[in-house]
């Protein structure tokens, strides 16, 4: 059992991991984007630009990730239509959501009930209508946030959301939130 002082100090820990986690994808974004070597192979790929929209949203989702993935949807929305970026991109993009969400829902949600009853805690599922509803609109914003959507597939799995929904939700606002990525970059 970890004392309070021990709990406060790991999440500052975590916090500044995060923070500097962000400021390096960041740098890393800033010199693809000025990089000469990246600008040339993103105008040389050639047919190959739609499987490159694919593979980068399907690492848009990892919170390092974002950043450089953003920049290189901006570079890419130069040569292509933004909703052909989007409509990719956001079946990559869920397709990584689904593949957390499995993993939060049957490996990391399992073993945390199974510690929990080990150590005799009762953890409840969310049973209210009001979050049924409200979780969906709330990982929407998560989901195309670079928050961990680790965190968004707990949320899902708290009221017993099944995999389908999740599907839907993950696709619509990873569609809107690339549409809007990909459409301002174009225009820029």
């Amino acid at each position: 059992m970890r004392t309070k002082q021990e709990e406060i100090k790991r999440l500052r820990r975590l916090k500044i991991e995060n923070i500097a986690l962000f400021i390096v994808s960041v740098i890393v974004a800033f010199f693809l984007l000025n990089s000469a070597d990246i600008n040339k192979m993103v105008t040389n790929v050639g047919a190959y630009v739609y499987l490159l929209v694919f593979v980068i949203c399907f690492f848009y989702n990892y919170g390092f990730l974002t950043v450089p993935s953003v920049v290189l949807i901006y570079l890419i929305s130069k040569r292509i239509d933004p909703l052909s970026i989007a409509l990719i991109g956001s079946v990559s993009a869920t397709l990584t959501n689904v593949l957390i969400f499995s993993f939060v829902k049957f490996s990391l949600v399992t073993e945390t009930y199974l510690r929990a009853k080990e150590i005799g805690l009762k953890i409840k599922k969310m049973k209210s209508r009001a979050w049924f509803f409200l979780i969906p609109a709330l990982s929407g914003f998560i989901i195309t946030s670079p928050f961990s959507d680790e965190f968004n597939a707990s949320l899902f799995e708290s009221v017993e959301y099944n995999l389908n929904k999740m599907l839907i939700s993950s696709y619509v606002f990873n569609l809107t939130f690339l549409y809007i990525i990909a459409y301002f970059s174009s225009i820029i």
